[in-house]
């Protein structure tokens, strides 16, 4: 009976326990019905045990599936991540966005109007209940933008950034230029921009900061014969001069040809553009200036400056 009690006073007691301890039985007919007595408990154990560990796995199942929350092709808004102070007009959410894909708790998203990829922590994100077209419309709100069908022509010069404009056709029929601007939420943030800048080398730079395209310039390489050259390349004040038909929408290209290599340069002619008078025919270019004016086929509506308006023009390269 002592240990009984020390089971007691431990609270260690169960509904079987006493029936183990000697003593506790007197009778020995009663046995058979203390053995069924402890196999029911062992089963009701064994059916709470298999309870909690149901609960315990969906409980798990659960977090997993909050950790995938979000499929690709989803559409989400994200958290303001700056504060916002005085400024109490301002949207908290930003977006929406579309989902392209999550990795644990990184989600990776698609402005769905100005097609900029972004990541966000997943607690930073909130589903948006709507269907693609109220999506893009949503973005173009919140982006303080309007839906671009189509970049018609550039001007300007792509050293100088804030020198470039853009002809524009928007959705709503109307064109025209549009000035650079570096800000967030802007046309070079758009898939129109960046679909017309790849087909021209001289914009390639517009794609990316200084500091980058400095490192791209670094390591470019000259593998080209011919090639063709954007005339307002030369300068775009030169180039306007020129009074070309259908400038600035129409872009005139001439060809170059690379004559030798000169150590780390490419000595170059111009085939359709004389030089001044007392002007060498043949200079020199850079890997860099190549990568940046190399053209390996003109650009679809652009033209190949002819001999006849060269001439009736009077143009020689400056």
């Amino acid at each position: 009976m002592q240990l009984y009690t020390l089971v007691r006073e431990r609270g260690l007691l169960t509904h079987d326990q006493p029936y183990f301890v000697y003593g506790f039985v007197k009778n020995k007919n009663s046995w058979s019905g203390i053995v069924k007595r402890i196999h029911e408990s062992v089963a009701a154990v064994r059916e709470a045990s298999k309870d909690y560990q149901r609960s315990l796995a969906k409980k798990r199942g659960a977090e997993v599936t909050d950790v995938n929350r979000y499929q690709v092709g989803d559409y989400v808004l994200a958290e303001r991540r700056t504060k916002l102070y005085s400024l109490k007009l301002l949207p908290r959410y930003l977006g929406p966005y579309e989902v392209l894909g999550q990795y644990k708790n990184d989600v990776k998203c698609r402005h769905m109007a100005t097609s900029e990829v972004i990541e966000y922590h997943v607690e930073e994100l909130q589903l948006f209940i709507g269907n693609k077209e109220e999506a893009e419309k949503a973005a173009l709100l919140n982006s303080d933008l309007y839906y671009i069908d189509s970049i018609l022509a550039h001007k300007g010069s792509p050293h100088h950034r804030t020198s470039m404009e853009f002809l524009i056709k928007w959705a709503d029929g109307e064109i025209k230029y549009d000035r650079w601007n570096t800000s967030k939420d802007n046309v070079s943030k758009t898939s129109q921009f960046k679909m017309y800048i790849s087909k021209y080398p001289e914009l390639h730079r517009l794609a990316y900061t200084h500091s980058e395209w400095a490192e791209k310039e670094s390591q470019a390489n000259m593998d080209k014969d011919i090639f063709y050259h954007d005339m307002e390349s030369y300068g775009t004040v030169w180039y306007q001069g020129l009074d070309l038909p259908g400038v600035p929408e129409q872009r005139y290209y001439s060809q170059i040809k690379v004559i030798r290599k000169e150590g780390n340069h490419l000595v170059v002619k111009d085939m359709d553009i004389p030089s001044r008078p007392g002007v060498d025919e043949e200079y020199w270019l850079r890997p860099a200036d190549v990568m940046n004016l190399a053209n390996v086929s003109i650009p679809e509506k652009a033209k190949r400056i002819t001999s006849y308006l060269v001439k009736s023009k009077n143009i020689t390269r400056p």
